[in-house]
């Protein structure tokens, strides 16, 4: 028989950054562990509110029984010189509750035991759960923990109650001085008296009745739903795609209800960023636009609680908006009274890393690293002018009062005031883009010194930490490096563009000079730097659907270049399957299988005495020759330049390529079925290694065959 279990653990409100980890690992450290425990759960779902984490399911009612195999002492040691049983076998035996005679040995470990097999009954899961739900409460893990009374656990906020039913059992533990019953709590302010729950079925509808909407899904669609509906009746739309702001509001709501509020539309004058950024970062407010993507003077918000009749939430938040759009005002009409150029002396003063010097170190190596990579991304020479000075006034915003003040705004307040100072819109451009793409999907810069500049941004960051020893590990980024990096492999993709990063690290590695103590020479730098890069392709390939093994091919080799990579991923992607494929691969397993005993690939031709010797190298020269142009058309050589062709384009020379190397099966078969390899004649047997070693070579242009799992 199958039972409801219903698990809530009731707290002081959580922060909505918290909540969507926190269901995750109850759903999955909870199914674990009831499973763990043989209760057999079904339809197991997590939902949660800033006050509350709830699991339930269903599970038996009962563990079902089970046979163990339970192991014993050595065998030498439970058996005597007779054959007889010993008092550690007969103690084994009775402390299991089976006699001696049903006693087994098996290998274990590269030694010989006895063991027992044990009939061990099933307990009630109501019994077993009351040992499960609390080691599921202690196993949270959260950004920050806390602790409070006298009590010796840590979570993220105090837990205040527990509700643990079966079915309308309470399963009876205790955690942290709370006694887990069947107690729930409505809305704060409408609902403050517990609410018993007779049974786990009727949870969420007591809930709902005391103003509480506990389904995670079902708020997020009442929120957008308010929202987008409010915005209509306006004559306006919110931005349907700003996810993270409706999750955000999903998780500090538990009964939301709509507000509609306004400003004065003399802020409207100011950057559009301007007024959005307090609205959606620091008020949790959604801007209003009109059809044509301007705003509107109006906002919307989620109260938490029933609709504000009386006006009062939005008077309030009219208020609070008003004093932030007035800061803003001031701080942008203060900023542009002092230019860009002018600001330089003053990045002096602020230091981009304690061993790595101030930002306008970081803006004066920008000055010369943007310019160099916008010349590689195949920059005209006005745009790789734009980018140098655009890299020179870059980080002139962080001082001020704006991006003191609203530090989210860096970068795109930089861009306005270049346009105020009367810079070139192209370089008002770039300074705007160069901290793109800000987060995993973000926009990435449209513009050529955009791209020149961002890139240089983050090649100059990764350089300067990896030189001071400063790389993540584990889970630890503190200085965002990994983002960094997947931002220029994005950036780099989307241009597409060959682009080799090795020499623009070295670049990007002298360019500190003889100031900074670098922990690590260039050398070291790039080889960290190399496996980092890869290391985040290997992460963004096979989120994107590519087998492991066709991506770990691609990877093993050859230049340090984003673009390539993603290039010839698409390209084995497309091929893999194809006979002529599979027939490569077979010629490259045999051939290989002796070519890693040569000692060089340079063979003599006339040191080989066979026709079959003669047809191979005739066969290789001619794959030579039919892949080289194949891969030389395709743009699949190393270095830096434009791709001069699409994807489709490369899989077909790549296509090409591997139909040459499949047309040498033929004579690699007749190769092997005639001649001996490892012949006493040393100059025919290095010859012939020597020429296997040449074949594989060729393989080698495009990828690391070897991992290729068939």
């Amino acid at each position: 028989m199958n039972k409801k279990l219903l698990f809530e653990i009731g707290v002081e409100e959580l922060p909505a950054r918290f909540i969507p980890g926190a269901m995750r690992h109850m759903a999955e450290r909870g199914e674990q562990l009831l499973s763990a425990a043989r209760l057999r759960p079904q339809s197991v779902e997590v939902s949660a509110t800033p006050r509350r984490l709830v699991l339930s399911a269903t599970v038996s009612a009962m563990q079902p029984d089970q046979q163990k195999e339970v192991k014993g002492p050595p065998v030498k040691a439970a058996y005597d010189a007779q054959g007889a049983f010993t008092r550690a076998a007969l103690g084994f035996a009775r402390g299991q509750g089976v006699s001696a005679e049903s006693l087994y040995r098996a290998p274990y470990e590269g030694g010989e035991y006895v063991f027992a097999k044990v009939e061990e009954r099933g307990r009630s899961a109501l019994e077993v759960l009351a040992e499960v739900l609390p080691e599921l409460l202690l196993s949270f893990s959260f950004p920050k923990a806390m602790r409070w009374a006298s009590y010796d656990i840590k979570w993220a906020r105090p837990i205040r109650w527990i509700v643990a039913l079966l079915g309308d059992q309470v399963i009876n533990f205790e955690v942290a001085g709370i006694q887990a019953d069947r107690q729930t709590y409505g809305l704060r302010f409408l609902h403050p008296d517990p609410i018993s729950v007779p049974d786990a079925s009727q949870h969420e509808r007591l809930l709902s009745e005391a103003h509480v909407i506990l389904n995670h899904e079902e708020r997020y669609r009442t929120i957008k739903q308010l929202v987008q509906e409010a915005a209509a009746q306006r004559g306006g739309h919110v931005d349907e795609n700003d996810e993270a702001l409706f999750r955000e509001v999903t998780d500090i709501n538990e009964y939301p209800s709509v507000v509609v509020g306004g400003f004065d539309p003399e802020y409207l004058k100011l950057p559009v960023e301007v007024i959005i950024t307090p609205m959606r970062l620091h008020q949790k407010y959604f801007p209003v636009y009109q059809t044509d993507g301007s705003l509107l003077p109006l906002f919307i918000t989620i109260r938490n609680g029933l609709a504000d009749e009386q006006g009062n939430v939005r008077v309030g938040n009219e208020k609070v908006l008003a004093a932030r759009l007035a800061d803003a005002a001031f701080f942008y009409e203060e900023d542009r009274k002092i230019k860009l150029v002018d600001r330089l002396p003053r990045l002096e003063t602020l230091v981009f890393q304690e061993k790595l010097g101030t930002m306008r170190c970081k803006a004066e190596r920008l000055q010369r690293l943007a310019p160099a990579i916008c010349r590689v991304l195949g920059g005209s020479a006005q745009e790789c002018a734009t980018a140098e000075r655009a890299a020179l006034l870059s980080k002139s915003d962080l001082v001020t009062n704006m991006v003191f003040e609203f530090t989210e705004l860096q970068g795109v307040m930089g861009g306005h005031y270049a346009i105020s100072d009367g810079e070139d819109p192209a370089v008002a451009k770039a300074i705007s883009e160069q901290y793109r793409p800000n987060s995993s999907g973000g926009a990435l810069p449209e513009t050529v010194a955009g791209r020149a500049l961002a890139l240089a941004d983050k090649i100059d960051s990764l350089t300067g930490y990896f030189g001071i020893g400063s790389i993540p590990s584990g889970s630890q980024d503190p200085f965002a490096l990994r983002r960094a990096a997947l931002g220029v492999i994005a950036i780099i993709k989307e241009a597409g563009v060959r682009v080799a990063l090795t020499p623009l690290i070295k670049q990007a590695y002298d360019l500190y000079g003889g100031d900074v103590q670098f922990k690590n020479d260039r050398s070291t730098t790039c080889s960290l730097l190399d496996e980092f890069f890869r290391g985040r392709m290997r992460s963004a390939l096979t989120e994107d659907g590519y087998r492991y093994d066709l991506v770990d091919a691609v990877l093993a080799g050859g230049e340090l270049d984003p673009f390539d990579f993603h290039t010839r991923i698409a390209a084995l992607d497309r091929v893999s399957g194809t006979e002529d494929f599979l027939t490569a691969l077979a010629v490259f397993n045999r051939a290989g299988n002796l070519a890693s005993k040569a000692t060089t690939d340079s063979f003599d031709r006339g040191a080989l005495p066979e026709e079959a010797d003669q047809q191979l190298v005739a066969a290789y020269e001619n794959a030579r020759q039919k892949v080289t142009e194949a891969l030389h058309r395709g743009g699949n050589g190393n270095g830096n330049g434009n791709s001069n062709g699409d994807g489709d384009a490369s899989t077909s020379n790549v296509t090409t390529a591997i139909q040459a190397l499949a047309g040498l099966r033929e004579a690699v078969d007749y190769f092997f079925d005639t001649v001996l390899v490892m012949v006493p004649d040393e100059k025919i047997r290095r010859s012939r290694l020597a020429l296997l070693r040449s074949i594989v070579a060729l393989f080698d242009n495009l990828w690391d065959w070897s991992k290729i799992v068939i």
